[in-house]
């Protein structure tokens, strides 16, 4: 029965530093920051919602999550925060089905793994990989 399997994946800092090296492709800033492989939930938004409060992006930044979620946010305001500091939150579908690189579209910052890997190989990107509060903060400013 799978219900009933229990595992548990082991890694050292340094194999979790390799893998951000090799799916970070380029030093440049990127064009895009696409958030939300899987699909954002509503605490991971209110989480970015507080870090760019008052802030302002230096790049185009996507966030995906559910209708269900989209909804949420705009009904407690955190849409306008997020359309002021200058995101866009998506729903029900991925950057990685996206169109990204017919939009211009040359370097994309994610903090999932998975999106980065599919990025490099179905889309064609550089990419950087780093976590939500790293991106955030590297990639906006105070105004």
């Amino acid at each position: 029965d799978e219900s009933r399997i229990n595992l548990t994946v082991r890694f050292t800092l340094e194999e979790l530093n390799d893998v951000r090296n090799k799916l970070t492709t380029t030093g440049q800033k990127p064009d895009l920051i696409a958030i939300g492989c899987p699909h954002l939930s509503l605490k991971e938004i209110e989480v970015i919602v507080q870090k760019l409060k008052g802030r302002k992006l230096e790049c185009d930044l996507w966030l995906f999550t559910s209708r269900r979620n989209k909804i949420h946010a705009s009904r407690t305001g955190w849409t306008t925060t997020l359309e002021e500091a200058g995101a866009r939150l998506v729903a029900d579908t991925c950057m990685v089905v996206s169109p990204i690189e017919r939009l211009g579209y040359k370097i994309t910052a994610t903090n999932s793994a998975k999106a980065a890997h599919y990025l490099r190989t179905l889309r064609g990107q550089d990419t950087i990989l780093g976590t939500i509060s790293e991106l955030m903060e590297k990639y906006s400013r105070e105004v």
